[in-house]
């Protein structure tokens, strides 16, 4: 965000900048040069933020889009991708419940003995430690 777009939202707020530099412990000409050149500090970020009610995110370059599964895709066209990803990553969570909910029964009928199946091979020889 540059200093015009910030003065833009004060001014939408009905908040002057010499009230926010004021409340930053700043002069205006130095509220406006930290922010022209990127060197607020991170703790009158946070304070301008909350004067504004704004997103901290405001001030950084991000690639707009939306993020699934840590793959970005660009708002438009590419929007069609981000959703099918999305539903392909909740089809696949919800196998891996169901495969969950299968282990479980099998474990929970081996416990109570009404198991049919042996889920664990048994070894023939039992493990014996050194020296034994």
């Amino acid at each position: 965000m540059n200093y015009n777009e910030l003065k833009e939202i004060a001014d939408a707020k009905k908040i002057e900048i010499k009230e926010l530099a004021s409340a930053l412990e700043m002069t205006p000409n130095g509220f406006r040069e930290s922010i022209k050149n990127e060197t607020i500090q991170l703790r009158k970020l946070r304070t301008l933020c909350d004067l504004l009610r704004i997103n901290p995110a405001m001030f950084f370059d991000l690639p707009r889009g939306v993020y699934v599964n840590n793959v970005h895709a660009q708002v438009g066209d590419n929007n069609q991708m981000a959703i099918d990803n999305r539903d392909r990553e909740i089809e696949s969570l919800r196998e891996q419940l169901e495969d969950k909910k299968v282990i479980i029964k099998m474990l929970r009928d081996q416990i109570n003995g009404t198991s049919t199946m042996n889920i664990a091979a048994h070894p023939k020889h039992p493990y014996k430690k050194k020296g034994e």
